[in-house]
């Protein structure tokens, strides 16, 4: 009977043994990849499909994947994007309500595209830290958006549809190349920060003046030569601003009034000298950063802010403290280092400030050597000093009638040096400094006329004291044989009663 079976049969029937063996396995396979979790994507990134999303719109998901696909192999995607079907999941990415609210991606976009204008529930976009170009001008479809961070880009123009984004309260632009903002800009008028710091602006934006609830403004790090007056001056909830790092040779005399600024930094500029009524009215003022200018001299108008805690005047051209400083009672951190030409003696009303930091090195700025100002300059917390101390020189009486003795003794001054005396700017003679720093000599007052009189040791360069000569007040003896100057009639001053030391 085998016989009489055809040829082939025997390979019929070892296929049809293995075919069912190969479709278990294929089987098998099928139901292994089957078997993985149920929001997994097996098609193509360029198929992902949306319609599998429910978490979010159709056209929101559809946004989110433009972006993947517009900037292929980024890593600032992580773990999740078009892996799953949870894009709420997916990093940098909040949902709220149904829909995308917040989105963060940093580093490693090169493209922004149109279809961002799909997510029209975002309230906060942050775009830093990329290299974008551009800005879809279709954004301006996103007219719920709250804060948008598109600083440290290479932006240089910006569309100004944007315009449309009336909701916003935070808008960064720093450390991008932009020349100019649009004029329509004036439309956010619910703005309270606007960052235009590290830019190449060369004038400040046009009617940034319609922004009026603006609290914040930062114009620092462009190419300004001046800010305009009528721009600043409706701003007046303005509590912070920035100028530095600008070409300014003045600041805008609208300052004054921005009665409510509480930090002004105009450091590393050209100001040659502060808007000194406009210090009158800023109150309010806590942080002035004028530092890195041409300033010689300090304003009598600090006497106003009476709120600053931080003044920093390092690197300018002072002479002089202002003696005026000692009222500030809040000053809580000092600069006046790298002032070379600073060459006075610390005023004694520097006591009654409550500094923790204080630095005036590189200066010729000398401290007083009597015991409270140095029990108070040692208390301070962060202290760098000049290495300078004063020559002083004080009289022991502050008045006396005329044919008075006064007696001035002179401390820290160069040991065995000779040393000229003048009062009321008449060299009357020389006197020997001992080996210690010190001497001391004696007036007799019998020829002088009631008034005021100023005793100098080395005119310009040494240490003045005074003394007042008044008929009613009280005579006053030699007390010493110190080498004594008779002071002449005829050169006395207006009346003055109150001795002081000065450098």
């Amino acid at each position: 009977m085998l016989k009489l079976l055809h040829p082939k049969i025997p390979w019929l029937i070892l296929i049809m043994l293995i075919l069912p063996l190969c479709l278990n396995i294929k089987s098998a396979a099928a139901q292994e990849t089957m078997g993985t979790a149920p929001d997994a994507v097996s098609a193509p990134l360029a198929d992902y499909d949306c319609n599998q999303v429910s978490e979010i719109p159709v056209d929101e998901c559809r946004a989110l994947v433009a972006i993947f696909l517009d900037n292929p192999g980024a890593d600032w995607a992580g773990a999740g994007w078009l892996d799953n079907f949870l894009p709420c999941t997916w990093q940098g990415v909040t949902c709220e309500a149904g829909h995308v609210s917040v989105l963060s991606i940093q580093r490693g976009l090169t493209s922004a595209p149109d279809e961002l204008a799909l997510l029209t529930s975002l309230t906060n976009l942050d775009l830093s830290k990329n290299v974008l170009t551009r800005v879809p001008a279709e954004m301006s479809a996103l007219v719920n958006l709250r804060e948008l961070d598109i600083c440290q880009n290479q932006l240089t123009t910006l569309p100004s549809s944007l315009r449309n984004l009336t909701e916003l309260r935070d808008l960064d632009l720093s450390e991008n190349a932009l020349t100019s903002i649009p004029n329509d800009f004036g439309a956010l008028e619910n703005l309270t920060r606007l960052d235009l710091r590290h830019n190449q602006l060369t004038s400040t934006p046009e009617n940034l003046g319609k922004m009026t609830r603006l609290r914040k403004l930062y114009l620092s790090h462009n190419q300004l030569t001046s800010v305009r007056s009528e721009e600043l001056e409706p701003l007046v909830d303005l509590e912070e601003l920035s100028v530095a790092g600008n070409q300014l040779e003045k600041l805008p005399t609208s300052l004054r009034v921005l009665t409510k600024l509480q930090t002004l930094d105009a450091s590393d500029n050209l100001l040659v000298k502060l808007q000194d009524s406009a210090l009158i009215s800023m109150t309010a003022l806590i942080n002035l950063d004028v530092s890195g200018n041409q300033l010689t001299y300090i304003p009598d108008e600090f006497v106003h802010l009476v709120n600053l805690q931080t003044l920093n005047y390092a690197n300018n051209q002072l002479t002089k403290v202002a003696n005026e400083l000692g009222v500030l009672t809040k000053l809580t951190t000092l600069d006046l280092s790298n002032n070379p030409q600073l060459d006075d003696m610390i005023p004694s009303s520097f006591v009654n400030l409550p500094l923790a930091s204080f630095n005036f090195t590189k200066t010729q700025l000398c401290e007083p050597v009597d015991a409270p100002f140095q029990s108070w300059i040692n208390a301070i917390g962060t202290l760098t000093r000049s290495g300078h101390t004063c020559n002083e020189q004080v009289i022991d009486f502050a008045e006396g009638a005329p044919g008075s003795f006064f007696t001035v003794v002179g401390h820290n001054f160069v040991a065995d040096s000779t040393v000229a005396i003048a009062v009321n700017g008449l060299h009357l003679g020389d006197v020997q400094v001992n080996a210690s720093g010190d001497y001391t000599f004696t007036l007799s007052t019998a020829e002088a006329s009631p008034g005021s009189y100023t005793v100098t040791t080395d005119v310009g360069d040494g240490a003045w004291t005074s003394f007042g000569l008044r008929s009613a007040a009280p005579r006053q003896g030699q007390p010493s044989t110190a080498i004594t100057f008779e002071v002449p009639a005829g050169i006395a001053t207006r009346p003055l009663y109150l001795p002081f030391v000065a450098r």
